[in-house]
C-alpha cells in the first residue's frame, strides 16, 4: 500500500494564519491519500483527491517556480480573491 500526503505549500507563510480563511494544514486538513498498487495508480487517486477537495496546482516562489499544491483558502488568496 502507498500513502501520499500533501501539505499546503502556502501554509509556512504568515497571510496562511488569517483568521478568516485559515490554511487547512494549518488546522490539520492536509491531503492524505492511500492506494493500492503501484506510483502511476497513487498519483492518479491523489488527482482525483486533489479536485475534490478544492486543491490547485500553483507556482511556488520558493521552490524555483516549479508547482506545488495549494489549500483552497490560500488559492482564493493568491488570486487575490480575499
Amino acid at each position: 500500500m502507498i500513502r501520499l500526503e500533501v501539505t499546503c505549500d502556502f501554509s509556512d507563510q504568515p497571510r496562511a494564519r488569517d483568521v478568516k480563511h485559515p490554511c487547512e494544514s494549518l488546522r490539520g486538513r492536509s491531503l492524505a491519500v492511500d492506494s493500492i498498487g503501484v506510483i502511476a495508480d497513487a498519483q492518479r487517486a491523489l488527482e482525483r483527491a486533489v479536485e475534490k477537495r478544492g486543491w490547485k496546482r500553483w507556482i511556488i516562489p520558493a521552490l524555483g517556480r516549479r508547482k506545488g499544491y495549494i489549500c483552497g483558502p490560500c488559492y482564493a488568496r493568491a488570486k487575490g480573491d480575499v
